[in-house]
């Protein structure tokens, strides 16, 4: 089997009111997928972050290591673009394009196979996750009604989680968490998330104002640049540090892992190298005795990508028991793209998503769908 093609879609769905984090507000929602072909008819299916046409040109262009190439090559042909690639560095647009190749070919050697990629990975460790809402969105105005609207969907919907974006300042981070948990109970896990926009001094203070809360995870405080601020305050709070949508590779996620910086590690599997330095980002976490929860925020393909690669995730150092769940991100936003590009959705119940059964990621897109939510200007995909 070789491939013949490999072929890049920007999606983009248009939001009614713009919403986001700290950092700033967005008002659509997008990303790049890949698909690759080959000569025996098989298809695999990927996510690149991001969107636009940097990306498709950058996959058309690193799309030339793997052309006529054995998709079961995969290790080899990633490591031989970054490595002929090597002025790019180990970040950005690069790494996402490869890694959106990687995906798709571990979806289609799963198709070639019959199998998960689950089962590829290591083996199936569990048939569904525990999921938190990731919602309390800042909006233009961030209003208290909009923040109790967000986590009341939250708590209709079943989920037993929530994760609320924080980072305006330590004082709006105190109302916002307070509230939440006043809606919640004291029973749902609390996380928070502030998108590295503070500083360590505000950082701590936040922290220090919201402790009493009982948050389950603090996740991006800092800068992913700043080391030695995470160093700062995992020494002076009690509340578990999270990291790692904005890290790539295992060389980015390395600093991190083995200086005991953060307590659970985020690769993006759309961002940090697809399943291949997932597997590698794992293993480094897990000889220091570390969390893993993948970062989700992409479409349905990369929800799906996320949920074999957890489900393949060793308890480790569990055998019989679990002390504390592993929890999945799942975004419960409108967006389209997420929800209805692919024709066998996804059953979140009970506070659980389910994994999807069938080979390689267990979906198929809708192609009527794909090209209703094709980006301006993009070409449209023949699968």
């Amino acid at each position: 089997m070789k491939i013949i093609k490999i072929e890049a879609l920007n999606l983009k769905y248009d939001l009614d009111a713009p919403y986001g984090m700290a950092r700033g507000l967005i008002t659509s929602r997008g990303s790049t997928l890949v698909v690759v072909k080959t000569d025996e008819g098989l298809i695999g299916i990927g996510e690149t972050w991001g969107g636009g046409s940097p990306s498709v040109e950058h996959i058309k262009q690193v799309s030339t290591f793997y052309q006529d190439q054995d998709p079961f090559d995969r290790d080899i042909l990633l490591k031989k673009a970054m490595n002929s690639m090597y002025h790019l560095g180990y970040g950005g647009l690069h790494i996402a394009a490869l890694g959106g190749i990687d995906m798709a070919l571990w979806d289609l050697m799963g198709k070639a196979c019959n199998q998960p990629v689950a089962k590829l990975l290591g083996g199936k460790s569990r048939d569904k996750i525990m999921v938190y809402a990731s919602t309390g969105y800042i909006t233009e105005t961030s209003s208290p009604r909009e923040l109790s609207k967000q986590i009341e969907h939250a708590m209709e919907l079943g989920f037993k989680a929530v994760k609320i974006k924080i980072g305006i300042n330590p004082e709006s981070d105190r109302e916002r968490v307070k509230l939440t948990r006043q809606i919640a109970g004291k029973d749902v896990l609390i996380l928070v998330d502030s998108n590295g926009n503070y500083k360590r001094d505000s950082a701590l203070k936040s922290a220090q104002m919201i402790e009493e809360f009982d948050i389950y995870w603090y996740e991006e405080p800092l800068s992913p640049e700043d080391m030695d601020g995470y160093c700062y305050l995992k020494e002076r709070t009690t509340i578990p540090l999270a990291a790692g949508e904005a890290l790539f590779t295992r060389f980015g996620f390395r600093n991190y892992i083995e200086n005991g910086l953060i307590d659970v590690i985020q690769p993006d599997l759309s961002k940090c190298g697809g399943f291949t330095e997932a597997l590698a980002i794992t293993n480094l976490a897990q000889t220091r005795n570390l969390n893993i929860s993948a970062h989700v925020w992409g479409t349905a393909v990369g929800v799906a990508a996320a949920t074999q690669f957890m489900a393949y995730l060793p308890s480790h150092p569990h055998t019989l028991h679990e002390p504390s769940p592993i929890l999945f991100e799942y975004d419960t936003s409108l967006n389209p793209l997420r929800t209805d590009i692919i024709e066998e959705g996804f059953v979140v119940k009970d506070g659980f998503i389910e994994v999807n059964e069938g080979s390689g990621l267990g979906i198929t897109l809708n192609n009527d769908l794909i090209k209703k939510y094709a980006a301006d200007g993009s070409s449209i995909l023949a699968f």
